[in-house]
């Protein structure tokens, strides 16, 4: 393992969240900056099927089936929680109806590393719960709000990918790729068996 050390390991921070519209056609639009990134969690399911022969299990089959998570920022603006919702800003404001449908995301940011580089991640497919609506007094010193944002995630409709991530510091990484993380929505050249 030559040439490793604890600074490739040590990841700290967030910043950068991206957020594009995925499109009926599966490409993904414009991607869009959501200011006050604080946190990010993801986990996923996943499936098993075990097949017994001779009284023992021969094989194993375990898939992911889902993803689901919680984005929290420093609020929304009233684009953002648009965005997120799937609404439209009119007259400085957003209205949620009976029939607004959730928008297909994918959710793009990125973490410091002490070797100076970043960590780069874009979640594909996910759908955000409708933005709640927070008011809080104030008591003594002013807090900030944090919007809290819950999310569930599928398979991208045309690779079947959950979320890539890239080390910009990694020989490997595609120089290309990285510069234009957050410019357009990035996938691997070589898709996963």
């Amino acid at each position: 393992m030559a040439g490793k050390n604890y600074k490739q390991k040590i990841i700290f921070g967030m910043d950068n969240i991206h957020i594009a519209k995925i499109n009926d056609d599966g490409t993904f639009g414009t991607i869009v900056p959501i200011l006050g990134a604080k946190a990010c969690e993801v986990s996923f399911e996943s499936s098993e099927k075990i097949i017994y022969a001779d009284n023992k299990p021969v094989y194993n089959d375990k898939r992911i089936t889902k993803g689901s998570g919680k984005l929290s920022v420093l609020g929304l603006t009233m684009d953002e929680k648009a965005l997120l919702a799937g609404v439209d800003v009119v007259k400085g404001g957003i209205a949620l109806g009976a029939n607004t449908v959730a928008p297909n995301l994918a959710v793009l940011f990125a973490q410091d590393k002490a070797d100076d580089g970043k960590i780069l991640t874009v979640i594909y497919n996910v759908q955000f719960t409708t933005p709640s609506i927070q008011a809080i007094s104030t008591e003594g010193e002013k807090e900030e709000q944090i919007a809290e944002l819950e999310f569930t995630c599928l398979p991208d409709v045309k690779d079947g990918l959950f979320f890539y991530t890239v080390d910009s510091t990694d020989e490997a990484a595609d120089s290309t790729m990285v510069s234009n993380w957050f410019t357009e929505v990035q996938k691997p050249t070589s898709l996963p068996a």
